[in-house]
Parts: structure tokens; C-alpha cells; sequence
């Protein structure tokens, strides 16, 4: 395709309104983050079936080529073909610049665009976060999280209950900081309480958490509420592709997330992730109201947002007792205590279900120990994971992972990984299953080493690695990889 057959498609036509909107929005005087302007950062929109965007960039690679769309975006770079590599949201260098990457794969016509346009604020300010140090939770860190935790999940919902009993008292007209700190102070009190079940570590990654996704979050509704607000005056483009009503819209989206604080960690719901974009900016939200110089704060000592919180509420861990016994007689905690451990005993038990399930099957039965090796690469099928418990969970279709000379891929049959020990365990038919080690044939019920290669194929399965042990013990075959 060459500049002169270039013509924009409806949905990419509306995704570049939404991204003029937003750098509209900013320079309008959104009040979302000192420093912070989204029309200096490089994005990238593409769409996952083919061809991409890159708006702001200072330096596009050679095979994006320059395309006229008129408007207040500047120069636009237009890429005609597949971007294998990014069929992902978040950021990314791109020729040097780091750049927000965002997917329109909405189909023609976003349904949402107040949304869309929240989604383009949220992944530029991640990029401001990392210039100020604030960087996501580490890889994997969620995957212990005790999501099915009686005790956390009813303080965690008790928690969300009180943030928005605080924020629904804070947008009253005429109410003073005095009015709002109590509330604030019983929050505080049952997060602590609720931190003390909790490991250090996992209290960390809640921390990091609420800090990148939910100060991302908090810059999204303050952009949403901005752009709802009469006073603001929409683009044209905006007004004749969507009606200044989709902007109305925002204020209604920043409300639903808002109502979702009371349900929270209810049997879990959002307990690993979504729990802190909300938790993060509400109290982001809260603050505005108790310190509304916070962020500089934030930025100076490094600490939480739960840290500059009680700093702000002038929280005292004395207060604890009283003000979290307060809190839990308003909310009737004892009930929802007892549904949680209800639900998570019958949670627990049809999880152990699926595991006996799994592990009665028929075939032949593979222990792969990858306790020596490094893990440099996966592809899951993240709706096809069932956790069990903090260290076990069934990929029940496909995954593949990568070690530096090690390779295993699974189709179709349940595997269970269990993340302590680093071992996969499958149970395959024995049928048409193939067993070479160091190129020659080998019996899996023999015990042995290989130096060299060993190879596994059959249905569903597919395993190369370079050394090890083999040893069969009652029917199970175990794999030990070590290169």
C-alpha cells in the first residue's frame, strides 16, 4: 500500500478522535497530574488483524510512512501489515521512545469511546510512573495471592465498603476534610487489620499494585469527570462522531467503578487485580480531599499511597481497635465473614474435584522437574487456567513454555503445574507416543541420563530438552531437565 491508496476505516478513524480528545482534554486544564501531558507521548494504536498508528513519535521506523488525516495530531505514521510482536496493550520502546501501545480491536464503531479514551489516558500516565519511579508489581508476584482467604476477602470488602462511604460523603457540597478524615481513619484501621493476615510480600504487591494500576485509574476518571463536566467544550470531531453525550457518559463510568468498591474481594471477586485499580483510585481520590497537595508527597518519600493516606487522616495505629470494631458492627462483618469461609471451603473443594479429576485419567503419567533450568518464555491461554490452590493450577488446553534449551508444548490435555516445586505433571494416551534419548528410541519405563537431546512426541504433547535423568517409579515417568 502506498501513501496516495491510503483511507482511514471507521474504527480507525474514531480511535484517532478519541486520541485527539484526550490531548484536547489535558491542555484544556484537566487537573489529573503535575507534569504530566499526554500529547508529548509517542503512541502506538493498532489493530491486531493488521495495520497501525504511530502518533508523536520523533522518530518512526523506516516502514511506517507519513499519512495526512488533518486535524490537531501533528504527523501521523501509518504501518500497512501485521505487528506480530504487539498484540498486547502497555508500553514499549519503539526506535528508542518509549511509547504507549494500545490495540483497537473493537470492531467498527467503539461502542464506548469514553472508555476507549480512558484506556489511552491510562497507558500514557503508566509511562509518566515509570519517569517518577513508580513501577508495576513484578511478574508472578499474583499468582500466591490467598484469593481464597475468608479473612481477607471479608476485610478487603469491608474495606471497600468504608472508601465509599468516604468518597460518597467527600462529594458532598460544603463538606470539609474534618468531615471526611474519620472515615478515613476507619479505613486505614481495617486495612491493617487485614494486612496482618497477609505476608509481607503480599502486602508489597499490593502496595506496588494500587500505586501503577490504580494512580492509572485515578488519572483516567479525573479525565473522565473533566470531559463530563458542562463547562468543558468537546472538540468538533468528537461532537460529529460521537455527541457530546459519550463525554456525559464518562461521569457514568467513573460512577459504576466507584459502586464496584462494595463488592470487592466478595468471593474473591477482583481480589488478585482489579481490587487495586479501584482501591488505588479511590484513595488517590480521597486525598484530594484531605491533602490536595499529595502527589508531590507521594513523589518525596517513595512510600504507599496507604502511607501518605494516613499521614493526610492523621491516623493514629493506636485508634485501631475502636475504629475498626466500628467499622465492622456498621457493615454486619461477622455474616459476611461466615459467607466468605462458607464460600471458600465449597470454592476449595470443587477446585480439588478438578484436580482428582485430572490426575484419575487413564495414560500414561509424566513428571517434567524443572527445578534446574530458568523459565524464559510462556504462552498460555490465561481463560483456559483454573487455580487450585497458591501453587497449583490446571492449564485445562494448551500451554507452552520455554527454557533456554527446553521446549514444552501441551494441546488438549489438562496439565498441572505446580509453581513450589517448578514441575509439570500430564497424563497422556500411550498411543502414538514417541520417546527418543540422545537419537535413539528409549523405553519410559527405563531409568536412565541423556547428554545430548531427548524428545517426546504423541498426541498433545511435544517436549525437546538437552540433559537430565529419566526414572520411572510405579507408573509415573519422572523428567528431571537440567539443560
Amino acid at each position: 500500500m502506498s501513501p496516495s491508496d491510503f483511507a482511514l476505516t471507521q474504527d480507525e478513524t474514531e480511535a484517532l478522535v478519541c486520541l485527539r480528545e484526550l490531548i484536547a482534554l489535558a491542555r484544556a486544564g484537566a487537573p489529573v497530574w503535575p507534569g504530566w501531558d499526554p500529547g508529548l507521548v509517542p503512541f502506538l494504536l493498532y489493530k491486531p488483524s493488521g495495520n497501525a498508528f504511530l502518533v508523536n513519535h520523533p522518530f518512526p521506523p523506516a516502514e511506517f510512512y507519513v499519512v495526512n488525516i488533518g486535524g490537531a495530531l501533528g504527523k501521523v505514521y501509518y504501518y500497512h501489515g501485521e505487528l506480530r510482536k504487539l498484540r498486547r496493550a502497555g508500553s514499549g520502546e519503539i526506535n528508542g521512545f518509549e511509547s504507549a501501545i494500545v490495540p483497537v480491536a473493537l470492531g467498527t464503531g467503539l461502542a464506548r469511546s469514553e472508555v476507549f479514551l480512558a484506556r489511552l489516558a491510562g497507558e500514557a500516565f503508566h509511562i509518566h510512573q515509570r519517569s517518577l519511579g513508580i513501577f508495576p508489581p513484578l511478574a508472578g508476584v499474583s499468582d500466591a495471592y490467598p484469593e481464597l482467604s475468608p479473612e481477607n476477602n471479608a476485610l478487603g470488602n469491608l474495606e471497600g465498603r468504608v472508601l465509599y462511604e468516604a468518597l460518597a460523603l467527600a462529594a458532598h457540597p460544603g463538606v470539609a476534610r474534618e468531615d471526611v478524615a474519620p472515615l478515613a481513619r476507619e479505613f486505614l484501621a481495617v486495612r491493617e487489620a487485614r494486612h496482618k493476615v497477609l505476608s509481607w510480600e503480599m502486602v508489597q504487591y499490593e502496595q506496588t499494585a494500587e500505586a501503577y494500576d490504580g494512580l492509572a485509574a485515578y488519572a483516567e476518571e479525573r479525565l473522565l469527570a473533566f470531559g463530563a463536566d458542562p463547562a468543558y467544550t468537546a472538540t468538533r470531531d468528537w461532537r460529529d462522531f460521537f455527541g457530546r453525550e459519550r463525554l456525559e457518559q464518562g461521569g457514568e463510568e467513573v460512577a459504576r467503578r466507584r459502586e464496584r468498591l462494595n463488592i470487592i474481594n466478595q468471593h474473591g471477586e477482583g481480589a488478585v487485580a482489579e481490587r487495586f485499580y479501584l482501591t488505588g483510585a479511590a484513595i488517590a481520590h480521597l486525598l484530594d480531599t484531605l491533602q490536595p497537595r499529595w502527589p508531590a508527597a507521594l513523589g518525596q518519600t517513595g512510600t504507599s499511597l496507604t502511607d501518605v493516606l494516613a499521614e493526610a487522616a492523621a491516623f493514629v495505629p493506636a485508634s485501631m481497635p475502636h475504629l475498626l470494631a466500628a467499622a465492622q458492627v456498621r457493615h454486619d462483618y461477622d455474616a459476611q465473614y461466615k459467607d466468605e469461609r462458607e464460600f471458600s471451603a465449597a470454592e476449595a473443594a470443587k477446585r480439588e474435584e478438578l484436580l482428582d479429576s485430572v490426575l484419575s485419567q487413564p495414560g500414561r503419567r509424566f513428571v517434567f522437574d524443572l527445578s534446574a533450568v530458568r523459565l524464559t518464555g510462556s504462552d498460555i491461554e490465561p481463560v483456559s487456567v483454573e487455580r487450585i490452590d497458591e501453587t497449583r493450577r490446571v492449564h485445562k488446553r494448551r500451554c507452552t513454555f520455554f527454557y533456554r534449551e527446553t521446549m514444552l508444548d501441551f494441546r488438549g490435555v489438562p496439565v498441572v503445574e505446580d509453581r513450589a516445586k517448578r514441575s509439570l505433571l500430564v497424563i497422556v494416551p500411550p498411543r502414538d507416543l514417541e520417546f527418543r534419548v540422545d537419537h535413539a528410541p528409549y523405553s519410559p519405563s527405563e531409568d536412565g541420563r541423556f547428554h545430548q537431546r531427548l524428545e517426546l512426541t504423541g498426541p498433545g504433547i511435544k517436549v525437546i530438552a538437552s540433559s537430565g535423568a529419566v526414572e520411572y517409579d510405579e507408573g509415573t515417568v519422572y523428567v528431571r531437565i537440567e539443560r
